[in-house]
């Protein structure tokens, strides 16, 4: 039979009445709740109205909730955000990023609860509600307080206050004040906090919300209590108990009831503490408050059993007994069906944020289409003003481009001076440690007398032949540091380079136990470049090499080599850095020379080093290839026109 269209108006007019009433009773009949939003969600369901649908699936979500249910609780609000989510209905998610929180917050996730409240607060500015972010401020202030945050805590709680009282809601200035006068009742000032109790009492009873008026007397009870003035403690009790039964809040009523208890046992009245713990198991037995059953049961057995009625006693215990492996095994239960919810509520998320980025992508190509739609219409006025400036404007282009991979190159070179630099010590200390023991040499022999001339002018050349050597090495890497950009090529010898970048790093090489073979050729192997471009080519093969060879061997392996060639042949100079490591997969050799393609994870490497080389090796009008086999070793080879 087909459903019969109703307009948005009549949908509203049939689920609306549901909707809030699911909301009047959620806390006091909860399954009346579930009832309603059931009925609320098979109607919405029955005309495809999705706004009805999202708030039905909350209701249901609430009345899960106040079962103390909270993973199908968990599950129902998923079910709202996914609606909310494809209607862009921004109050709804606002409510149902509320309640997820608040469940998190009772699994004591305190890190998922607090990102969801910011996930409201993030949306304010599309639907700005104060009220709402009253609400949130002081769930975000409750799990502060809860983790002893007092500071983070107070800051919102006095956010909301402020809030609330610029908007004159008169709940959030009244919850404010009392989480407020709780921060301070933890902190021992006993009548600031009062002030704020009572501050809060007066503005809750001027606006009748006496659920909170009850709360609040406790907490001066509280201070009371802290203060040890029980006769002023009992008084407070007393009113809170008389409006927790004038508004028949029976959880009110039960804690209240255990309060007393633990003041008259503090006082030694037991029958007075075993009036009320009787009091307070009339309460939660029959409404399955069963965390102040616990409690009062196991107070009552203690004192049958000091009466001496051992058979109260013993029944006493037996309920306890019973109500504690209950709660045990409901929290297993929960927890067990907590972590299948959570997984389902993983995979909902990402899903949620697959449809937010999808959305987002879509919002941006369109403004991204209408952006290019009036570049156009300009573009066509403007192309022939466009076409005189073309080339200057493609030489800036070049030239811009030209800076930035410099700004590369001498980026990869510094960064390779950098992991060289315990070779470029070792090349330094040893000179150093020659002439410090020269120094005490010739300090000895002063001492002893036996510093001839021909001694101390034999050790002033050895002094100065390896402060030349230290010059030479300075000199060598403030050069090679440098940006060569503006370097005119020049006749280098590929023999001296390569001993250069090999200096560097053998240090390194002997310290990591790898083999490092170079015999240069007996006549130059002269080309024409920049000598430094050509050695920071060398170093970062060389680096690729070491790394391969660690790679694949351990640290105490003896098989680790690396192998350096550098020969004539047909009028090229040719290089070869051959290593035994770990080789590249076949399929990502024709990639290996692509800009920031690397096999390497994040922190060991950019991909730029081979992509530099090739453009290096390129510019000197020569080659470069790779050779190479997973777990077999690889072979760079470059190719340069020889200067004969």
């Amino acid at each position: 039979m087909k459903t019969k269209s109703l307009t948005q108006k009549q949908l509203y007019a049939l689920i609306g009445p549901l909707i809030q009433k699911a909301y009047q009773v959620m806390s006091s009949h909860p399954q009346e709740c579930l009832s309603l939003g059931r009925q609320a969600l098979e109607l919405a369901k029955q005309h495809n109205f999705d706004f009805g649908i999202g708030h039905a699936y909350i209701h249901i979500g609430l009345g899960y909730y106040h079962q103390g249910e909270l993973a199908q609780a968990m599950e129902n609000y998923k079910q709202a955000e996914a609606v909310f989510v494809k209607i862009n209905d921004i109050p709804g998610l606002r409510a149902v990023y509320n309640n997820i929180g608040i469940v998190y917050d009772d699994w004591q996730d305190c890190e998922k609860a607090l990102h969801y409240y910011q996930m409201n607060l993030d949306l304010q500015q599309e639907g700005d509600d104060p009220k709402v972010k009253c609400n949130i401020l002081i769930n975000i202030g409750i799990i502060h307080y809860g983790s002893g945050d007092f500071q983070a805590a107070r800051q919102c709680f006095q956010d909301t206050l402020d809030l609330s009282r610029s908007i004159g809601f008169a709940y959030g200035e009244s919850c404010a004040l009392g989480h407020l006068g709780k921060i301070l009742l933890q902190e021992n000032d006993f009548e600031a906090a009062l002030s704020h109790f009572r501050q809060a009492i007066h503005v809750s009873e001027q606006h009748n919300i006496t659920g909170r008026v009850v709360s609040l007397l406790s907490n001066i009870a509280d201070v009371c209590l802290k203060r040890r003035d029980y006769p002023e403690a009992i008084e407070y009790l007393g009113q809170a108990m008389q409006k927790a039964i004038a508004i028949n809040n029976k959880l009110s009523m039960s804690v209240i009831a255990l309060k007393f208890s633990t003041i008259y046992r503090d006082l030694g009245d037991m029958a007075l503490q075993k009036s009320y713990l009787e009091r307070c198991l009339s309460l939660a037995i029959p409404e399955n408050y069963r965390d102040n059953a616990v409690i009062a049961l196991q107070e009552l057995a203690r004192i049958y059993e000091f009466e001496g009625d051992y058979k109260k006693a013993l029944k006493t215990y037996w309920q306890y007994q019973e109500i504690q492996k209950y709660l045990s095994d409901q929290t297993r239960i929960q927890h067990i069906e907590q972590l299948r919810v959570q997984m389902q509520v993983a995979e909902k998320e990402r899903e949620m944020e697959l449809i937010r980025s999808s959305n987002q992508a879509l919002e941006k190509q369109s403004k991204l289409i209408m952006r290019q739609k009036n570049k156009l219409e300009k573009a066509e006025k403007a192309l022939t003003e466009w076409n005189h400036s073309l080339e200057l404007r493609v030489n800036e282009e070049i030239m811009k481009r030209r800076q930035q991979e410099q700004i590369v190159i001498q980026k990869s070179k510094l960064e390779s001076l950098g992991r060289l630099s315990a070779g470029i010590a070792h090349e330094i200390n040893q000179p150093l440690g020659l002439i410090n023991i020269g120094i005490q040499n010739l300090f000895n022999q002063l001492n002893l007398g036996q510093a001839d001339k021909d001694y101390i002018d034999e050790k002033s050349q050895h002094f100065t032949q390896n402060i030349e050597r230290i010059r030479k090495i300075i000199d060598h890497i403030r050069v090679f540091s440098r940006d060569q950009q503006s370097e005119t090529a020049t006749l280098i010898d590929t023999r001296t380079v390569i001993g250069n970048a090999l200096s560097l790093l053998k240090a390194q090489c002997k310290e990591h136990n790898i083999s490092l073979d170079f015999c240069p050729a007996p006549e130059p192997l002269l080309i024409l470049g920049n000598q430094y471009r050509l050695e920071q080519v060398i170093l970062n093969l060389l680096s690729n090499a070491k790394a391969a060879v660690e790679e694949r061997f351990d640290a105490f392996d003896d098989a680790k080599h690396i192998r350096i060639k550098n020969y004539l042949r047909d009028q090229i100079v040719i290089i070869e850095v051959e290593d035994n490591g770990s080789g590249i997969a076949e399929q990502d050799l024709l990639q290996i020379f692509e800009p920031f393609f690397t096999t390497k994870t994040e922190s060991m490497g950019t991909g730029l080093g081979l992509s530099i080389c090739y453009g290096i090796i390129h510019e000197m009008q020569g080659k470069i290839a790779c050779k190479s086999q997973k777990a077999s070793g690889t072979t760079i080879r470059i190719e340069l026109p020889a200067c004969l």
